[in-house]
């Protein structure tokens, strides 16, 4: 893995790339509609997944600046986008938490409209980036947040026909809770790994720098 993380060759680059553009775009899009969405709707559910599509633009971003440099700069990007994707999750736990003391109802087919499409979306990212989850540290940092995002819309879509069915705000919580859950688990294991990549990197470079 580390072999191929050093040997990235501009081809890649630019495919990459054009990638991380698409897709950057389809999460800055959702992030601005789904939000919009979810707080017509009083959806915790949707509002957690759009808040993961606005991190996740940011960790789209970040990776953007990130593609054409070596290892340690690539695992430092990783470490910031885990970091960032974990302080999220914590931010939409409390947002979910908060619903439990305010008398709200979501709207059960908004949520099934706008978090079906939401998945449609994150499917087609996902399919974008599959061909790159494994070329480096950077673009698999971005593979693990799109994945998130699907599991993400499914329990969103889950929670909405929960809504449905019993006709009370505690599947949207409960959704939103586990969103959260999600995030948070998975950014840590991404931060765990980023800081293994990190601290190689560094040794390598201590290694191969010549002695004064």
């Amino acid at each position: 893995m580390t072999q191929s993380c050093c040997e990235i060759q501009p081809p890649n680059d630019l495919r990459q790339k054009r990638a991380l553009i698409l897709v950057l775009g389809i999460n800055l899009l959702f992030f601005v509609g789904e939000g919009l969405a979810g707080l017509l709707a009083y959806s915790s559910s949707l509002l957690a997944d759009a808040v993961d599509m606005g991190g996740d633009a940011l960790v789209y971003l970040l990776s953007l600046m990130a593609l054409s440099r070596g290892l340690s700069a690539k695992s430092k990007v990783a470490l910031v986008n885990s970091s960032f994707e974990f302080i999220l999750g914590i931010g939409v736990l409390i947002e979910a938490i908060s619903k439990i003391f305010r008398d709200v109802e979501p709207l059960s087919s908004t949520m099934f409209i706008v978090g079906g499409l939401a998945l449609l979306a994150n499917l087609t990212s996902g399919w974008v980036l599959m061909r790159h989850r494994d070329k480096d540290i950077n673009m698999r940092a971005v593979w693990v947040c799109t994945k998130n995002d699907i599991l993400n819309n499914t329990v969103t879509l889950a929670a909405a026909g929960l809504v449905h069915l019993f006709q009370n705000k505690w599947p949207d919580i409960i959704g939103g809770m586990l969103i959260a859950g999600l995030i948070s688990f998975f950014s840590i294991r991404m931060l765990l790994e980023a800081r293994g990549h990190f601290l190689e990197s560094s040794a390598s470079e201590t290694k191969a720098s010549p002695e004064v």
